[in-house]
């Protein structure tokens, strides 16, 4: 089982040089886990975001935007293995306005919508050569 750092919280007192850690259970570890992502246009542009990982890549086309993006996620996961990271590296809280854009999705995916995401999913950590379907 591997746990992840989420907090400090203060001493009680002033004069305490005592130190609470807390931790969680994580969902993502170096062997196992996923990563969710989601593919949109802002303006001229498309955006692919990895939301576990805060990763952000930019492209002409949405296919561009996944590719950069899935390039980028692999050589994050593979630079974590490779230093031996902490779980809290691929367990990262994601910026609010993707996650009320996942939630859109989510909510949407029977539906046509003009939001302008083109798709969103997720990635699996331990899947080392990854295909676009």
């Amino acid at each position: 089982m591997e746990f992840g750092l989420i907090g400090l919280s203060r001493p009680l007192h002033e004069n305490s040089c005592c130190i609470t850690i807390k931790y969680m259970k994580c969902k993502n570890t170096l062997q196992k886990g996923s990563v969710r992502y989601i593919v949109f246009r802002e303006g001229e542009t498309w955006y692919g975001v990895g939301l576990e990982f805060n990763i952000v890549e930019s492209g002409d086309t949405p296919r561009e935007a996944l590719i950069l993006l899935f390039e980028a996620l692999q050589g994050y996961v593979e630079s974590a293995k490779k230093i031996k990271a902490r779980p809290h590296t691929l367990n990262q809280k994601s910026d609010l306005e993707y996650e009320k854009m996942w939630q859109l999705s989510r909510e949407n995916a029977r539906k046509s919508s003009g939001n302008n995401i083109y798709t969103t999913g997720s990635f699996n950590i331990a899947n080392k050569d990854l295909a676009l379907v």
